[in-house]
């Protein structure tokens, strides 16, 4: 049996929870294990919420590349913060240069996207737990790092820019150390930094009830809202293209999910057909044709369709696993000259 512990910080789920501070302690289990059934096993040490390393933040726009990116600086306020603590405890990497580093969907900036207000920056749990796992499968609110959090009541606030650029990458730029007062580092050697998601509790840890949904939308608007969110997809992509490899590591996450989806709404859809059938609901149209025949062609044609969805997923998965190990190059200085920007 194996139990992990995570926490919940209610300051950083603020239109869930009433209390503005404050850990809870949580029980995380793996599949197939009960909490009350935990016995003698392996046990997550995640003392390191607790860790005396203490930052400030300070908002700012990076230009990595041909881009300006949202970025936060850390700033250390305590003995224990620094280079050390986000090299080693935090596993940041060296800071790039010529360009920005692919994105690690572990760290996650929690920001509430109405007011501006930065939350919280965190490192979720299942990271670590399930790394084999999806990140969209990951649980949004269980962390085994709680680098900072804001300050109550009074968060930190970002500018429209930030907030604007921010929202088209869905991703922000964390590096550090940063001496308070100075916009360059002491040691360019000892700066690092993690290329990390922005998350939204409204947008991203709520989900309207499934009930509630179900009442007001039928199976066939759902399906028609999943068609044209993709054909708009792909015109984006059509009209704008992809300008970092990070566009596309984000894209390639949910087109995966999609095939996933895919597969398991045919099984879904070929179960309800032969409950119909079961019940002695269905028949042939006016063309007559025997009615064994026609289900016997569909359920064929569906079987086939559920094999090509999985090796869909399985390739569509090799390949946002190696996007992700693909970083944006900035432009050589000789060739923006030549260029004139």
């Amino acid at each position: 049996m194996w139990t992990y512990y995570g926490h919940v910080d209610a300051g950083l789920l603020r239109e869930r929870y009433s209390s503005p501070t404050g850990l809870s302690t949580v029980t995380v289990t793996m599949e197939g294990n009960e909490p009350g059934e935990a016995g003698p096993g392996v046990v997550v040490d995640l003392s390191v919420l607790g860790h005396p390393a203490a930052y400030g933040v300070r908002t700012d726009m990076t230009r990595t590349g041909s881009a300006w990116v949202s970025s936060v600086a850390l700033v250390p306020e305590s003995p224990e913060a620094g280079y050390d603590d986000l090299r080693w405890r935090c596993g940041w990497e060296p800071y790039i240069f010529q360009g920005l580093p692919s994105v690690d969907p572990a760290w996650v900036l929690k920001i509430d996207r109405t007011s501006g207000a930065l939350l919280g920056i965190v490192r979720l749990l299942d990271a670590t737990l399930l790394p084999d796992r999806q990140p969209w499968e990951w649980r949004k609110d269980v962390y085994d790092r709680i680098l900072w959090r804001a300050p109550v009541p009074t968060p930190p606030l970002a500018s429209a820019e930030w907030l604007e650029t921010a929202r088209r990458r869905d991703t922000v730029l964390f590096y550090g150390p940063l001496d308070a007062g100075s916009d360059t580092p002491a040691d360019w050697e000892r700066l690092v930094c993690v290329h990390a998601y922005c998350q939204s509790p409204t947008a991203c840890d709520h989900h309207p009830p499934r009930r509630t949904r179900s009442m007001t939308e039928s199976i066939e608007q759902y399906a028609e809202g999943a068609a044209r969110s993709f054909v708009e997809l792909v015109r984006a992509l059509q009209d704008r293209g992809i300008e970092y490899p990070g566009q596309a590591h984000s894209v390639h996450s949910y087109l995966t999910r999609c095939a996933g989806e895919l597969r398991t709404a045919i099984e879904l859809i070929e179960v309800s057909v032969q409950q119909l059938q079961d019940k002695g609901q269905l028949m042939s149209d006016y063309r007559g044709e025997p009615l064994d025949d026609v289900l016997q062609r569909f359920t064929e044609s569906s079987d086939a369709a559920k094999d090509l969805a999985g090796e869909l997923h399985g390739q569509l998965s090799t390949a946002y696993s190696a996007i992700g190990r693909v970083a944006y190059k900035e432009q050589p200085a000789e060739q923006q000259s030549s260029t004139g920007s």
